[in-house]
């Protein structure tokens, strides 16, 4: 089985190389980039989740991963109409970006499980830059034999 990173990585990776707004990616942060212009991906582990459940007596499992990925939208003041429509978007572009590239390193969790994009309900203020933070939820699974 991969890791919870590596598989967080790949969906970063999917994301960054699909949404041209996303100008910063960290999966070692908790807090966009400084130097953002536009959007920030970060890999937080908090709110994430494994789910592991035995399909056979021989071993054989399967994982389900939560995975949570969020979009830091800076505010422009000078332009904050564009600064709100990226953030209303930006979310929707990603998970179908997500859809897009399913099993080039990670597989979308089975038929019915939703991808969620959020956007929070507040501005935030980061060193007194103002973001509005969209948060992707995303299940993806693999099976694998554990010994």
């Amino acid at each position: 089985m991969q890791t919870v990173t590596t598989l967080a990585q790949a969906m970063a990776d999917a994301i960054a190389d699909a949404v041209p707004d996303i100008d910063a990616v960290d999966l070692n942060s908790y807090l966009p980039a400084v130097e953002t212009r536009r959007a920030a991906l970060v890999g937080v582990p908090t709110g994430s989740s494994t789910t592991l459940t035995p399909l056979t007596l021989g071993g054989e499992w399967e994982a389900l991963h939560r995975v949570r990925l969020q979009l830091w939208v800076k505010v422009d003041t000078g332009a904050a109409d564009d600064s709100m429509e990226r953030a209303r978007n930006i979310g929707h572009l990603a998970l179908i970006a997500l859809a897009r590239a399913d099993g080039d390193g990670y597989a979308l969790a089975p038929e019915g499980t939703p991808l969620l994009s959020e956007v929070g309900p507040d501005i935030l203020s980061v060193a007194e830059v103002p973001y509005v933070l969209v948060t992707l939820t995303v299940t993806v699974w693999e099976t694998d034999v554990i010994a």
